[in-house]
């Protein structure tokens, strides 16, 4: 693929660079509707494994959070 310099408008949550990413075959932007790449399985394999770890990092935040306001609360003696 190409990185270019003209942006798409639309950006898909968790690929910024797709906007400015081409297929050097079929000249398709990543995030234009009806782009499917070439090699699918390795497309889909990397998107899922970052997609895995940003749920994770997600998950593991808002579990930190709820700790956090779990302690927040003062306590009267």
């Amino acid at each position: 693929f190409w990185l270019v310099d003209q942006a798409k408008p639309q950006k898909e949550k968790g690929f910024p660079l797709d906007c400015i990413s081409v297929d050097m075959e079929t000249g398709l932007y990543f995030v234009d509707e009806g782009y499917i790449p070439g090699i699918g399985e390795e497309e889909n394999g990397f998107r899922g494994f970052w997609q895995l770890v940003m749920d994770a990092h997600e998950k593991k935040r808002r579990e930190t959070e709820r700790n956090a306001n779990k302690y927040d609360k003062k306590v009267v003696l």
